[in-house]
């Protein structure tokens, strides 16, 4: 589901309007964040209204299923934030270990930014230099940060990551709406 999301969502970006585009960011941002912070009180009042329904675990199960495909088409598009949403669906499915999630967001973003490379590769749409930048950066910074967040007790990797995106995406709001109007 993650390949298929990803490169669905790779062909999405390469159709929408940079306008457009640009439009969206703050707005897929704060779904990111908001699901971060309350996925898992959405996860646990789920259960408790699946407790009374005798299918609720197979559509429960339907339901992670079309929301890992939209997880990954929103990777495939706008992998900025990718992580922050996988690590909501993951809260979002019940998990609750940090280090886990954070290993199982990792093979959900390689597997979606892969497939999407390859796309763009193949329409001759990345920008090499400054694409070998951000790889560099992106390794670097996945690295230290997967090193760093196994010591430090969960709840605070948590309230990093909540401060995080909520400074990322007051930051896109500001730039889209204030500054650039």
């Amino acid at each position: 589901l993650s390949l298929l999301g990803g490169i669905t969502g790779a062909w999405l970006l390469l159709q929408t309007p940079e306008s457009v585009f640009k439009e969206a960011i703050p707005w897929l941002l704060l779904f990111a964040t908001v699901l971060f912070i309350f996925g898992g009180q959405i996860n646990a009042n789920l259960k408790i209204m699946a407790a009374s329904n005798q299918h609720a675990s197979a559509i429960g199960g339907l339901f992670l299923l079309i929301l890992l495909f939209g997880v990954s088409l929103y990777g495939g598009f706008f992998n900025a934030g990718l992580g922050i949403v996988t690590l909501s669906y993951l809260a979002l499915a019940g998990h609750t270990n940090i280090n886990a999630m954070n290993g199982l967001k990792l093979l959900v973003s390689s597997a979606v930014s892969l497939i999407a490379i390859a796309l763009f590769i193949l329409n001759d749409v990345i920008a090499w230099y400054e694409g070998t930048i951000v790889l560099f950066g992106a390794l670097t910074g996945g690295y230290v940060a997967a090193h760093i967040s196994r010591k430090l007790p969960q709840q605070y990797v948590r309230y990093f990551v909540i401060v995080a995106s909520i400074a990322t995406t007051l930051y896109f709001f500001f730039d889209i709406y204030i500054v650039t109007s």
